[in-house]
């Protein structure tokens, strides 16, 4: 059986009468991993620290690096790191929630899940959050929180901040985190 595949066909209907009828098809049943099983890909790495470090200590961008870095030792002394699965050399920070709310990636950029729920103290907690960092000018004025779940939302990338920028985002995060 693991060269069979089964699947189904959903077949949904949208509109009123035979004249207007849109029939919307769907296969169901077909995952990513059957996908790379068939194409003899294995699963992307778990990024551990180590491996993160070795990563960076390797990459062409050293002032994303070096940053990245400092930012990994931070979360691993303080117990908020959360290993991705990907590609390239990408961690997480778990908020007080023990969701993942923030991700970084090699370039430097950084995405924040601003989701109420990922945050323990909901949106009152994420607006906190939001405007602290709108203060060091990383996010958007005219960014509206309940129009966005996550995304690449932060206006600069970690090589892009001078060391107090840097200094003060660690602070937000010790927050959001609770590190």
């Amino acid at each position: 059986m693991e060269t069979a595949e089964i699947f189904g066909l959903e077949l949904r209907c949208y509109g009123h009468d035979d004249r207007s009828l849109v029939l919307v098809p769907r296969l169901l049943g077909q995952t990513q991993a059957a996908l790379d099983r068939k194409r003899g890909q294995t699963a992307p790495p778990i990024w551990a620290p180590e491996a993160l470090r070795e990563a960076y200590g390797q990459s062409p961008d050293r002032a994303a690096a070096a940053r990245l870095q400092e930012v990994l030792a931070w979360a691993v002394g303080r117990g908020v790191f959360l290993p991705a699965r990907a590609k390239s050399a990408v961690f997480g920070l778990k908020g007080k929630s023990g969701q993942r709310i923030f991700t970084f990636y090699p370039d430097g950029t950084v995405y924040w899940y601003m989701s109420p729920p990922g945050h323990a103290g909901g949106s009152a907690e994420r607006d906190a959050i939001l405007a602290e960092l709108r203060q060091l000018r990383l996010i958007s004025p005219s960014l509206d929180p309940d129009s966005v779940s996550s995304g690449r939302n932060f206006l600069r990338r970690l090589p892009d901040l001078s060391a107090e920028d840097l200094a003060a985002l660690i602070r937000v995060l010790e927050r959001a985190c609770g590190g």
